[in-house]
C-alpha cells in the first residue's frame, strides 16, 4: 500500500505542477484546482480499483497450484496498465 500511496503523491505533484506551468491568462486558477481535484481523484480510484483487483487475484493465487504463471502475468498486467494510465492522462489534460 506504501508504493500506491508514493505513486499518488508523485502523480499528484506532477499533475499540478504540470497544470500550474501550462496555465494561461484565460483558465482561473479556480479551474485548474478543480481539473487536479478531478484527475487526482480519477488516478485514486483507478489504483484502488487495480488494488482491490490484485488483492483478489492474489489471494486466488494463494489458493491455486499455477501461481508462479499467474503471479508473472497479473504483474505484466499492472504495470502495462499503469503505463497506459501513465500515457493517457497527460495527453488527455493537454487536449484542448
Amino acid at each position: 500500500m506504501t508504493t500506491i500511496t508514493i505513486i499518488i503523491t508523485i502523480t499528484t505533484i506532477i499533475i499540478i505542477i504540470t497544470i500550474t506551468t501550462s496555465t494561461m491568462s484565460t483558465i482561473s486558477t479556480i479551474t485548474t484546482i478543480t481539473i487536479a481535484i478531478i484527475v487526482i481523484i480519477t488516478i485514486a480510484v483507478i489504483i484502488i480499483i487495480i488494488t482491490t483487483i490484485i488483492i483478489i487475484i492474489s489471494i486466488t493465487i494463494t489458493t491455486s497450484t499455477m501461481s508462479t504463471i499467474t503471479t508473472i502475468t497479473i504483474a505484466i498486467i499492472v504495470i502495462i496498465t499503469v503505463a497506459v494510465i501513465i500515457i493517457i492522462i497527460p495527453r488527455w489534460r493537454a487536449s484542448p
